[in-house]
């Protein structure tokens, strides 16, 4: 146990998240604040490190980090920088955008990512044109 935490919500909550730093939260609260549940380890790994980026972001451009401030502005924000600035390839986008999501549902908030999956849809066309992605691949048999 860390600080009254158990070990496996450590394992789940990034290092940064305010419950494992306070001596007085209960159980419960942390429980319920969990905003990656029963997900694959690797998964976890994963949005942890897409919401790391995300807060280091926010840092760097001065607004307030965790959580509870998640917007549907930033978020669409952080995605045109992901796209115009750091040329990230569209399924690392998606995940942070689900982490995103996950980590704002945690803390109670509503957030979309219609916005930010436009610009998403418009990255995803450039690289088609570009030929760096294959083109879209019929799944379904007639």
């Amino acid at each position: 146990m860390v600080r009254g935490v158990p070990t496996p919500l450590i394992d789940i909550l990034p290092p940064d998240t305010p419950e494992l730093q306070s001596f007085d939260v209960s159980v419960t609260e942390v429980e319920h604040r969990r905003p990656l549940g029963d997900y694959a380890q690797s998964t976890v790994k994963a949005y942890q490190r897409r919401y790391r980026k995300y807060v280091e972001w926010c840092s760097e451009v001065g607004y307030q980090t965790g959580p509870d401030f998640i917007t549907t502005e930033k978020i669409t924000e952080y995605v045109q920088f992901m796209v115009t600035v750091e040329r990230y390839m569209p399924k690392t986008i998606v995940q942070a955008l689900r982490a995103l999501e996950i980590y704002a549902g945690g803390a109670g908030k509503d957030v979309s990512r219609e916005p930010a999956e436009a610009i998403l849809d418009a990255w995803v066309v450039k690289l088609r044109e570009l030929k760096i992605l294959a083109p879209k691949v019929r799944t379904t048999r007639r």
